[in-house]
């Protein structure tokens, strides 16, 4: 988690301390993941909320970010693709996703 591009994988502002509990949570859930590179190097993150009863073939889609030092490499669009290919191993019909107007580089990746 890079504090320029992902702080607190989106949640409000607030300290560590305060954090702990929410990061544990999304840990304990499985619902926070790594995007690792070939040769075993984090690079990325996001999050896959499962929706759940007659939606439970739908998985939000949110924090999604590379880090800085791999930027314009890419990683987006591969981390992309193996989200895709997890939705559809674990039988998600759709994904679901929220990005801002002006994000034109996350709009190009998705």
């Amino acid at each position: 988690m890079h504090t320029s591009i992902n702080p607190y994988l989106l949640y409000e502002p607030m300290d560590a301390v305060s954090f702990s509990p929410i990061l544990d949570e999304l840990l304990q859930k499985n619902q926070l993941y790594i995007y690792f590179t070939a040769n075993n190097t984090a690079v990325g993150m996001f999050k896959l909320v499962p929706h759940t009863h007659r939606s439970a073939h739908i998985v939000y889609l949110g924090g999604v970010a590379i880090h800085p030092l791999f930027t314009n490499l890419g990683l987006g669009q591969q981390m992309m693709k193996a989200i895709i290919e997890y939705a559809i191993s674990n039988c998600y019909l759709r994904i679901e996703l929220s990005v801002a107007v002006n994000n034109e580089k996350a709009i190009s990746v998705y």
